[in-house]
């Protein structure tokens, strides 16, 4: 189960293996060995995983090899962990962004020379990868290209950060990264200045709105018939307001 929660935390992007390529598992044991006190935490959270995405035999939750949840449940599941308990979440990671950042593969994907058998204790977690994945993750292209099904029309790097071309029917959306990720603001239709509210006129629409409750996309306003048209919203991992739109 630890490989399934790493490859939905990590994914590949940007040159960089996903964390699921790099045999975690092994390192996470290595993180948590040299940084103790994320032990609790970080088992307190995969027993809730399980619970909530349960596997067929408890101990399978520290063996790779072992049976592990549907994608979609496991992901439903830590949208509700990050939603519902930050304390346990952040902890957990913390843990597998360290173990695949120290490892083997993401360094010399950097470019890095001369290390070989990274010890956590030994060699602390690189700051420029580990602070914009804890404040970022990827779990925004992963909602749009994953669970919304929006295809990628190009991704480059530009003068203000990586940015991803995501096409849908004649339209393309755009999101960038920046380098240095801003505070976070206020989510909500309402609740902070700016754009905040995208929609989507989708033909199937009971089966997208399923499939966002599926990936634990929080609730911004439930199924409302309006005239000859039918809306939900969501939001998406960062607190915008995605509204689905039927006619």
């Amino acid at each position: 189960m630890i490989e399934a929660i790493a490859a939905a935390l990590v994914e590949p992007a940007a040159g960089l293996p996903g964390a699921a390529e790099v045999g975690i598992a092994g390192r996470v044991e290595a993180v948590l060995a040299a940084y103790p006190r994320f032990a609790p935490p970080f088992a307190d959270a995969l027993a809730l995983l399980a619970e909530a995405a349960p596997v067929d035999s408890p101990t399978t939750l520290a063996d790779p090899r072992g049976l592990v949840p549907t994608a979609a449940s496991l992901r439903a599941a830590l949208a509700a962990l990050e939603r519902e308990r930050p304390d346990l979440f952040t902890p957990l990671l913390e843990v597998v962004v360290g173990a695949w950042a120290l490892s083997e593969p993401v360094w010399e994907a950097l470019g890095y020379e001369g290390q070989r058998d990274l010890d956590p204790a030994a060699h602390p977690i690189p700051e420029d990868l580990f602070q914009p994945l804890l404040a970022r993750g990827p779990r925004w292209r992963s909602f749009y290209e994953g669970t919304l099904g929006l295809e990628v029309g190009a991704e480059r790097t530009t003068g203000w950060g990586e940015m991803v071309e995501l096409v849908f029917a004649d339209g393309c959306l755009r999101l960038l990264r920046p380098p240095q990720p801003p505070e976070p603001a206020p989510t909500g239709l309402t609740a902070a200045l700016g754009i905040r509210y995208l929609t989507f006129e989708v033909a199937d629409f009971d089966e997208m709105v399923d499939r966002l409750r599926t990936a634990g996309a929080p609730v911004e306003v439930d199924v409302t018939p309006i005239r000859d048209i039918r809306i939900a919203m969501f939001r998406d991992p960062e607190g915008n307001v995605i509204e689905l739109l039927a006619r």
